[in-house]
């Protein structure tokens, strides 16, 4: 069986080598908050704390931060996350995650949009580019508590779509791109540019990728569910450099229980 996995790993990598790798961060949060592929690491905020291989929030001002800038040079964008909503009382505008600059820059996904939406109480996601104007949404379907769910969002270009579960459930022209918010100063899981109230529940998963993943990529994500640790690589693996172990991490996935 090893013997196989490393097989289809280094076909994987292979692969990758020569169409080259897109995702550029992964947060495991298996024991810490170190990105799996790449360097851009979590710091834990306000108490929070990895268990159960998950970032645990507990919605009363618990958070993690990424390093400034991490979505610089992007022109397309894919975020993908797994997580579990601990519960849906006092958390209209909670952040799975926000990326911005401030109150007048930033990109988010929240579980429970508030008045002014369309279906307050459901999914949305929003960005708003420091060059005036308003903010632009997008809004998906309700999330249910103490379910572990898996969403995306890709913006290819100023494109943007929503995932739940792998099934494509909103998409929308949002006049910005994510390239339109320069570089981003506060990157954050589970807190929010706003006074909102913190995330309130886990965070198994978090993927950030440099391009808008296909329907069916998203979907073959969704159905290898969180990704394992990556193994101690062999020596044919480190031949390849390290310039595909976005590859190989999707290689030998198994899929979590749920």
């Amino acid at each position: 069986m090893m013997r196989n996995v490393c097989v289809s790993a280094l076909a994987a990598a292979l692969v990758c080598a020569s169409a080259g790798a897109t995702e550029v961060d992964q947060y495991n949060f298996t024991g810490n908050g170190n990105d799996s592929i790449g360097t851009n690491n979590a710091t834990l905020e306000g108490g929070a704390t990895i268990f159960a291989n998950a970032l645990q929030l507990n919605g009363s001002g618990q958070y993690a931060e990424l390093p400034p800038g991490i979505l610089d040079s992007f022109t397309s964008l894919t975020i993908e996350v797994w997580f579990t909503w601990a519960t849906n009382t006092d958390q209209t505008w909670a952040r799975l995650f926000d990326f911005g600059s401030g109150t007048n820059s930033y990109l988010y996904l929240t579980p429970d949009v508030g008045s002014g939406w369309t279906s307050p109480g459901q999914s949305g996601f929003a960005l708003l580019a420091p060059l005036g104007g308003s903010e632009r949404d997008l809004q998906g379907p309700t999330i249910t508590p103490g379910v572990e769910t898996f969403m995306a969002i890709t913006l290819n270009g100023s494109t943007a779509t929503m995932y739940v579960n792998g099934v494509e459930v909103a998409t929308k022209d949002i006049i910005n791109t994510v390239a339109d918010l320069n570089s981003t100063t506060n990157n954050w899981l589970g807190q929010s540019e706003f006074a909102n109230p913190y995330f309130d529940g886990s965070i198994d998963e978090l993927s950030i990728y440099n391009n808008a993943q296909s329907s069916d990529a998203v979907l073959a994500d969704y159905n290898a569910g969180p990704a394992d640790p990556i193994p101690e690589p062999g020596t044919a693996l480190l031949l390849l450099g390290g310039l595909c172990l976005a590859a190989v991490s999707r290689a030998i996935r198994r899929r979590a229980s749920r």
